[in-house]
């Protein structure tokens, strides 16, 4: 079984795609604040 999920910047950004997905295969998640870059980030 395929499923996707969709990954957007804020409510706004999610509001098209959440009314055009295919709600059995595909999910949308808001994100709220600003990601961080972890990249070349180690932990401690």
């Amino acid at each position: 079984m395929e499923s996707v999920i969709f990954i957007t910047e804020g409510d706004s950004a999610s509001g098209s795609i959440t009314k055009s997905r295919n709600v059995e295969t595909q999910a949308v998640f808001s994100l709220r604040g600003k990601p961080l870059n972890c990249y070349g980030l180690t932990k401690r």
